[in-house]
């Protein structure tokens, strides 16, 4: 899916105990921005 400059904005917040779950998110934001979309992440404390 290639939405381009569509303004398009993802926020992904993420809680991992151990850093997996964090390199899951981490992994994902990358192929949404790929997508072309503007991506924040943000891991919970």
């Amino acid at each position: 899916m290639k939405v381009g400059n569509s303004g398009v904005k993802v926020l992904l917040v993420v809680a991992s105990k151990h850093g997996s779950t964090l390199e899951i998110a981490q992994a994902l934001a990358g192929e949404l921005q790929k997508s072309g979309l503007e991506v924040d992440l943000r891991e919970l404390q």
